[in-house]
């Protein structure tokens, strides 16, 4: 279970970075405040994952099932989106458009809410009826800002993909993946916070830097989302179904294909 728990935390962790990285040379190439902000958010997500990984490996931390659940459930889509990304660099489409709504995707949603209802039931339970001796509020503090910054994110995501579903007759691959990366990440930061875990420098720098990147984040896409929402709204109802070329999730400019 240790080896289990530890590698998860590095492979999660280098993804993450991988995706920073893609992030800020696909940037150099089309800026937009959306993808810097999401280049700040994967800079401390990554390391918050590798530096985990390495306490479980190399210095004992306790494993707890919790946090390794949410961890786990989160690899999926981040190893999903960071293939379409590479493929994106490589000239390949970079996206799939899922047509219709198929039962699996109609029942995720319910799936994952029993998933993460447990995830904060327990960490309910922990707050409530641990003694404030064995809390450790250094490391909870932040990682609880940062669930709430990242369950924002997430719905205000997940609430695009919504929006945009009838102009481009289906769900982007791309956008429902991204929407589960900060879903997914905002759930693991609650078990984190209430799993003493203990801490070194190391992570409580990560996450205090890790804060201010949140919110950051979560102001720019609730800026760009009660921007665009108008738009998202008139689309549907006066345009024809057509798919949509986006380079990236942060470019500003997509493209209409045929």
């Amino acid at each position: 279970m240790r080896l289990f728990a530890g590698w998860l935390g590095v492979i999660v962790g280098t993804i993450y970075c991988t995706l920073g990285l893609i992030t800020a040379v696909e940037l150099r190439q089309r800026w937009s405040r959306f993808g810097a902000g999401f280049l700040a958010a994967a800079a401390t997500c990554g390391p918050h994952h590798l530096i985990h990984g390495e306490h479980i490996l190399l210095q004992g931390s306790p494993v707890d099932l919790i946090e390794m659940t949410s961890v786990l459930l989160g690899l999926a889509p981040a190893a999903l989106f960071v293939g379409l990304r590479i493929e994106a660099m490589a000239g390949g489409r970079g996206d799939r458009q899922i047509t219709g709504t198929p039962a699996w995707l109609a029942v995720m949603p319910l799936a994952l809410a029993v998933a993460y209802g447990a995830v904060i039931g327990v960490g309910l339970e922990r707050a409530l009826t641990e003694t404030p001796a064995r809390l450790d509020p250094i490391v909870a503090l932040p990682n609880l800002v940062m669930f709430g910054a990242y369950v924002a994110v997430g719905w205000y995501m997940a609430r695009t993909q919504l929006a945009r579903r009838e102009a481009i007759g289906g769900w982007s691959v791309s956008g429902l993946s991204l929407a589960g990366i900060f879903g997914t990440c905002a759930f693991m930061h609650l078990a984190y916070a209430t799993a003493r875990m203990g801490h070194d420098w190391h992570s409580l720098l990560n996450d205090g830097l890790g804060v201010p990147a949140s919110l950051t984040f979560l102001g720019i896409v609730y800026s760009l989302h009660r921007r665009s929402a108008p738009a998202w709204v008139s689309q549907a109802a006066t345009l024809p179904v057509r798919p949509v070329a986006r380079p990236a999730p942060w470019d500003a400019a997509p493209e209409p294909v045929g």
